[in-house]
């Protein structure tokens, strides 16, 4: 019988793109530093960035792709977790936009 670990690692994704906690720390400081307004713009929001948001996740946070990251102030934040489907359509071409700026060590679209 498999324990729950093992259960949700043989269920997790095998294309999935966690970063290694430094490498993710420095891709969201490098977000913060060049996007220190709120790129979601949701009713021309032009707060100041707080958070980097994934773009694409799962339940509860599962399956996050670090890659696809947005900064984001806490509303429209907040609004994105609310609205994931819309918040994909709107906001996908930008963190791609922001992984290849970055200078991604993979190709975002084939990943």
């Amino acid at each position: 019988m498999l324990t729950k670990k093992d259960q949700l690692q043989k269920n997790k994704p095998k294309n999935d793109k966690k970063l290694p906690s430094k490498e993710l720390q420095q891709y969201q400081f490098w977000l913060k530093e060049n996007h220190p307004q709120c790129q979601a713009k949701l009713n021309g929001c032009e707060h100041q960035t707080i958070e980097a948001h994934h773009v694409l996740f799962g339940s509860f946070g599962a399956d996050k792709d670090d890659r696809y990251l947005l900064c984001v102030c806490r509303n429209c934040h907040e609004w994105a977790h609310k609205n994931k489907a819309l918040s994909q359509e709107l906001f996908l071409h930008v963190a791609r936009e922001n992984w290849k700026q970055y200078g991604g060590s993979e190709d975002i679209d084939n990943g």
